[in-house]
């Protein structure tokens, strides 16, 4: 990465990001729009290495959500068509960008964008700085230089979307028709949970059984949504990459099913009627798929290790003990479905030889 194209970042609004540990080969530079963080991973061909990529998204993208921001990424793998390893740098570019649309390869050396077919056109902005910066930091044809505009609210819109079409698309339903369902239940009050919910007293012949299914769609207040969509989209976002969307489906509602299962045991053991509604039995068992592929290292970074899996895992059981009205034991079974699921899956499909594991 050139002197010059590090200026020209900063000189339209770009900060360079500070690492605690260096990581060589590898600049990251982001600008902040109202509530959203634009980042762009600069990073050598020859020094790509992908979990440190995806642990480096995984970690901002908490930070800046904690803080009110949604982030997107760009990354930009840098090679330099005069060098002796050109052609290899060249793969590893295009792998890269043939799994990620919002990538380019730039060849530093003559100042020039090399895009796919699959391949984003810009990224609010990025292309104009990109194609203009000169060796010397100074902007080429400087006398005719634009000034930097930033993306207008339909613009932004847009750009949205693109990053929602490359989420995946079970994980993006399931969350669509939970809020849905949320706004209908707070527009029409109580008729929806007295019909949905579900709850030993509550199935009274064979037919409510249905109440099993539609339970999972229901919540009771914005906290309580707000947490399993979040936990659905950030565990589901991986997990369906690796299953794959079909049996990734059967493993959240048969997680949903068993969750359910456990609350029925566990009213009898108390002897004590419970009424539960909400997706936390289905969502903990995703839970357990992920501790599953992570223990098989099918999936495959750093911020997933075994432990920090089950630490998550410990905690959230531990949160629902400390509070009331909580089907713990729906979330002990969810947990313990996937697990087994996730471990049936690994070892039914094994990675094969010279494979590599999901590492998005």
């Amino acid at each position: 990465m050139t002197k010059g194209l590090e200026r020209a970042l900063t000189e339209n609004g770009y900060r360079k990001m500070i690492f605690s540990e260096e990581q060589e080969g590898y600049r990251i530079y982001y600008d902040i729009m109202q509530s959203l963080v634009n980042a762009v991973i600069f990073v050598d061909a020859g020094k790509y290495n992908t979990d440190f990529v995806n642990s480096f998204r995984t970690s901002m993208t908490l930070q800046m959500g904690n803080a009110g921001y949604t982030t997107h990424y760009m990354t930009v793998v840098c090679l330099d068509s005069r060098s002796t390893a050109y052609t290899s740098d060249l793969s590893v570019a295009r792998q890269v960008c043939s799994d990620n649309a919002f990538s380019w390869i730039y060849d530093v050396s003559e100042k020039k964008i090399i895009t796919y077919e699959n391949q984003v056109d810009d990224f609010y902005g990025l292309r104009r700085i990109l194609e203009n910066a000169s060796d010397d930091g100074v902007p080429a044809e400087e006398a005719n230089q634009v000034e930097y505009k930033r993306p207008t609210a339909k613009e932004t819109f847009l750009r949205i979307l693109e990053a929602i079409k490359g989420a995946p698309k079970v994980t993006l339903a399931l969350i669509i028709v939970n809020v849905i369902v949320f706004i209908i239940c707070t527009l029409t009050g109580s008729l929806l949970y007295n019909k949905g919910a579900v709850g030993l007293k509550l199935i009274e012949k064979p037919t409510d059984i249905y109440r099993i299914f539609t339970s999972m769609f229901l919540h009771v207040g914005i906290a309580h949504i707000s947490g399993n969509m979040l936990l659905l989209f950030l565990v589901g976002n991986v997990v369906e990459r690796e299953v794959k969307p079909v049996i990734f489906t059967v493993m959240y509602f048969v997680s949903g099913l068993v969750g359910d299962v456990a609350m029925f045991i566990e009213e009898i053991v108390r002897q004590k009627d419970i009424v539960v509604v909400g997706a936390s039995g289905a969502v903990f068992g995703l839970l357990g798929v992920l501790l599953a592929l992570v223990v098989f290292k099918r999936v495959t970074r750093e911020s997933m290790s075994v432990n920090r899996v089950l630490y998550v895992i410990i905690l959230s059981i531990y949160n629902g003990y400390s509070q009331t009205n909580v089907a713990n034991g729906a979330h002990i079974g969810g947990v313990v479905a996937g697990f087994i699921m996730g471990v049936i899956f690994c070892l039914a499909k094994p990675v094969k030889k010279g494979e590599k594991p999901n590492e998005n």
